[in-house]
C-alpha cells in the first residue's frame, strides 16, 4: 500500500513539473507573439520624433591579440554591452505567467548600429555578421552585446623606452542619426576586463 501511494505521489510531482515546464514555455511563445505582432525593427525604437534614444555601452575586453608599436595598430578579441530601452517592448508581466525577461535572437529587432573608427579594409559595424542573443526586460530594457575581433589604430608614445606604457582608446560611433537623437553614453573609463585572458 505504501509503495503504491508513493509512486502515485512521485507520478503526480512529475506531471506537475511537466505541465509548469510547459506552461512557462507556453507564455514565453505568446509573449514573443505579443511583441513582434506588428513590430517593424527598421523603425527607430522612439514614440514621438522629439524623442532621443540613450544606448548605455560597457566594453569587455576578452584579450590583446597583437599590438604593433611601429604600425600604430591593435587588435582585440572584444564585446560591447549595449542598453536601451524600447516602448514597444515593455509588458505586464502578469499577464505572462509572471514572465518579466525573454531572449530572443538580435535579428528579431531593432538594434544599434556601430561602428569602431580608423579599421583598416571594409568598414562594417560591431558584430554585423553574427546574429546574438537579445535580453528584453518586461519595463522594455534591451541588452544587446556584440563582438569580434576589432583591429583599430593606437598611437604609441615610446620616449620612456623600455619603462612606457601605451594607452589605447577605441572609438566607436554610430552613422545616419544625429548625435542629439541617438545618445552614446560610456560607462568605461577602462575596459572591463572580469573575462580578460592574457595572450
Amino acid at each position: 500500500m505504501c509503495k503504491d501511494a508513493f509512486k502515485f505521489y512521485a507520478l503526480c510531482f512529475i506531471l506537475c513539473c511537466f505541465h509548469y515546464k510547459a506552461w512557462q514555455i507556453t507564455d514565453a511563445k505568446k509573449l514573443r507573439s505579443h511583441l513582434l505582432d506588428g513590430y517593424v525593427k527598421d523603425i527607430f525604437p522612439i514614440q514621438n520624433e522629439t524623442d532621443s534614444l540613450n544606448l548605455h555601452i560597457f566594453f569587455h575586453l576578452f584579450s590583446i591579440d597583437s599590438f604593433n608599436d611601429v604600425e600604430g595598430r591593435i587588435i582585440v578579441t572584444a564585446a560591447l554591452q549595449i542598453i536601451w530601452k524600447d516602448p514597444s517592448l515593455s509588458w505586464d508581466p502578469d499577464l505572462y505567467g509572471g514572465k518579466d525577461r525573454l531572449y530572443i535572437s538580435s535579428d528579431q529587432i531593432w538594434t544599434p548600429l556601430l561602428y569602431l573608427l580608423y579599421t583598416p579594409g571594409e568598414m562594417k559595424s560591431v558584430g554585423e555578421d553574427i546574429e546574438y542573443v537579445v535580453l528584453i526586460l518586461h519595463d522594455g530594457t534591451v541588452s544587446y552585446s556584440p563582438g569580434g575581433v576589432m583591429n583599430t589604430k593606437c598611437d604609441t608614445d615610446v620616449s620612456r623606452f623600455p619603462f612606457d606604457v601605451q594607452r589605447c582608446s577605441l572609438n566607436f560611433v554610430t552613422w545616419g542619426i544625429a548625435p542629439d537623437i541617438l545618445i552614446l553614453l560610456n560607462h568605461f573609463n577602462s575596459a572591463g576586463t572580469e573575462y580578460y585572458r592574457q595572450s
